[in-house]
């Protein structure tokens, strides 16, 4: 009766002693797919504000016209522990960037780049 009772507990013992966890952050502007497909050669400023919110950063050109970035970035940390025996942690960053090229007529190009 008291082997089984201590195998009983024994089972039990992993539950107890052994966890993990993980989590996934976003902080940044994301520019979703559906928003960057709305866009046209020739969209103003203001549509392009409109549409896809205010950039992260706005750069002037040398030969004129801007650049503008929307930039997000996504982390995804996990961790696993063994009750005094181990402790491990990993964290991923992965970062995204949309650019939009302006001129003096509107909207020339746009691409993402990153994950």
């Amino acid at each position: 009766m008291r082997t089984l009772a201590t195998l009983a507990l024994l089972a039990l013992l992993p539950g107890c002693l052994a966890s993990s966890a993980s989590r996934t952050t976003y902080s940044g502007e994301t520019v979703c797919s559906d928003a960057a497909e709305q866009l046209t050669p020739g969209c103003s400023p203001e549509f392009v504000t409109g549409l896809l919110g205010s950039p992260s950063t706005r750069t002037e050109l040398p030969g004129g016209g801007s650049l503008w970035k929307w930039s997000s970035c996504r982390t995804e940390a996990s961790g696993g522990r063994v009750f005094l025996l181990f402790n491990t942690q990993n964290e991923v960053e992965s970062e995204t960037h949309f650019f939009v090229e302006f001129d003096e007529a509107g909207a020339t190009r746009w691409w993402r780049q990153g994950a």
